[in-house]
């Protein structure tokens, strides 16, 4: 991940040391936000498991890492003066736990 944060990064070239720190501190704010995205969805996913008692796939799920980003568009056009809904995590676990099931 933090390869790919680099190239997204340094696509803007900074001109002083003080615009490619602040691009440096922006992709470790990238990287950590991705970090508790997915492992607040893999803690919940993991609980709802541990739950239902489903010994195997709480055992599968404890070797999966947080450190993913193939599922996050880091290239894309982000807006963050607009008013958006916020992620409702619960609303993805479900969403994975049914598709687990099927």
């Amino acid at each position: 991940m933090e390869s790919t944060l680099k190239k997204t990064i340094h696509t803007n070239e900074a001109e002083s040391e003080l615009e490619q720190q602040l691009w440096s501190e922006c992709g470790r704010l990238i990287a950590n936000c991705i970090l508790y995205y997915n492992a607040s969805i893999l803690s919940n996913v993991l609980a709802h498991q541990e739950h239902i008692g489903n010994i195997q796939e709480v055992e599968e799920l404890k070797q999966i890492s947080p450190v993913a980003w193939q599922h996050i568009n880091l290239y894309g056009r982000y807006e963050f003066r607009k008013f958006s809904e916020p992620i409702n995590i619960d609303n993805i676990v479900q969403q994975l736990t049914q598709a687990q099931t099927h």
